[in-house]
């Protein structure tokens, strides 16, 4: 158990130092390069932050109704292979967007 914490730890702070810093410095700035207004900028944040909200909804409320699956014993278990196939369903959502955003 004590493997799997330090695992859990090191792979979070990965993603939120390298991959999350990564896709959110470039995003936040790119309203600056995109107009001089100020208030072309507010609107373009407003929106960035609303897509990711809206982003977040989906993987938290409609991805478990995709990932878990109820056993014989009628309770909610959760299917590491539809994770996987959530996970990669995400990711390849995730990947399209960035290049029609970045377009």
């Amino acid at each position: 158990m004590t493997l799997k914490v330090v695992w859990m730890y090191v792979t979070y702070i990965l993603w939120g130092s390298i991959s999350y810093t990564a896709i959110n410095i470039p995003y936040g700035s790119m309203a600056s390069e995109v107009s001089e207004n100020p208030d072309h900028r507010t609107e373009l944040s407003t929106w960035r932050t609303i897509c990711s909200q809206l982003g977040q909804f989906v993987i938290a409320v409609v991805g478990p109704m995709f990932v878990y699956y109820t056993n014989k014993s009628g309770n909610e278990v959760l299917s590491g292979a539809a994770m996987s196939k959530f996970a990669l369903f995400c990711l390849i959502i995730a990947i399209i967007t960035y290049f029609y955003a970045s377009t």
